[in-house]
């Protein structure tokens, strides 16, 4: 009975072993230093150790794809994604899918709000030098509802009009003793407390030392935000939409709301055409090096779905600047149908 029991024994630990050398451990891709290695054992005997370096990701990154890649044309309606191109969109189609995606059978999503995610080359003419990141302030020609940060700090001579301001949500109203705290040194309220600042015509002279500390903040008229009338004002910046394009390296990234998907398409076009205008006048988009696009790509989403539909390159091109020029018509010399079985090029990831 013993003996039975040992030799037992001994099959069940035969038998761990074999499992133990042939199931090595997993080792986490991405996330392994050199001087984090794991390493597995075969028998009790270590193994060659293996190791996985760190790979840095960003979501500034755009998928590299070779002219190999980009030939691949799917034959069949189902396909894994990952082996074949993006597919793109023109505008008016993806507003038309975002449409389908919200309808009430599905997302129930009428009123989402429409973004614009788009992808920008911040490469001057001189190697080590980048475009700085910008922000700037839109009124769209057809206003729409979103939630955006509209934190008002408003100037004015009256204690009515101060009241006015605080009723419509101004976080901060008064006279020159508000624009004094502006002060870096001797004042209390910094940037980070304020979006937007509003004057009257009468205080412009007592904001008027503080415009190199607020910047693209300083009242004007063509943001609103210069005018006698502070309730006009106030109500008036609940339809400003501001954008900031963020810089990592060459890289940058702007995420814009352009519109609702309750407004008629010929609205949500003219919302489109209307910010690429204002976005390449803008004197840094200037800067950028020579014979290169400013724009790269760009996907147009609406929370919460989670499709991203990238747009045609022609729909980037609709303003033609000098930072913005059409690409060249190139003659393809694959034009023939690739086989998804004869693949054999490495996938690269996307961000």
């Amino acid at each position: 009975m013993a003996a039975t029991m040992v030799q037992r024994l001994s099959q069940l630990r035969g038998i761990s072993n074999f499992l133990t050398a042939t199931t090595p451990m997993l080792v986490p891709a991405c996330t392994l230093s050199k001087r984090n290695i794991k390493a597995y054992k075969d028998g009790g005997k270590e193994q060659k150790r293996v190791w996985a370096p760190r790979i840095k990701k960003t979501i500034f990154e755009e998928k590299k794809q070779d002219a190999e890649f980009l030939s691949r044309i799917p034959e069949d309606s189902i396909y894994l994604m990952e082996l074949f191109p993006e597919s793109e969109f023109s505008l008016q189609d993806a507003i038309k899918l975002q449409k389908d995606y919200a309808d009430p059978f599905i997302m129930n999503n009428m009123d989402g709000v429409i973004y614009l995610d788009i992808l920008c080359n911040m490469r001057t003419k001189k190697q080590t030098k980048f475009i700085s990141e910008f922000t700037e302030r839109l009124f769209f020609p057809n206003p729409f509802e979103v939630e955006l940060p509209r934190r008002c700090l408003v100037i004015c001579k009256t204690e009515e009009e101060a009241l006015t301001a605080q009723r419509l949500g101004a976080v901060f109203a008064g006279d020159e003793t508000i624009a004094q705290r502006l002060d870096r040194k001797k004042g209390d309220i910094t940037a980070n407390d304020y979006d937007i600042v509003l004057c009257t015509n009468e205080m412009q002279d007592a904001l008027f030392n503080y415009r190199n500390l607020l910047k693209n903040n300083y009242p004007s008229e063509e943001t609103f935000s210069l005018d006698n009338d502070v309730e006009k004002m106030m109500l008036k910046q609940k339809e400003s939409v501001s954008f900031t394009c963020r810089k990592e390296g060459s890289l940058g990234r702007i995420q814009i709301p352009i519109g609702q998907l309750n407004l008629e398409i010929d609205q949500i076009t003219e919302n489109y055409d209307f910010f690429f205008s204002t976005l390449l006048k803008h004197p840094k988009v200037a800067q950028v090096r020579p014979g290169e696009n400013f724009v790269t790509s760009a996907r147009l989403l609406v929370p919460p779905c989670p499709e991203q539909l990238k747009l045609k390159d022609e729909e980037l091109r609709r303003i033609d600047t000098p930072a913005n020029k059409r690409k060249a018509p190139q003659k393809d010399s694959t034009s023939e149908k690739v086989d998804s079985d004869s693949f054999t090029g490495d996938l690269l990831m996307s961000a």
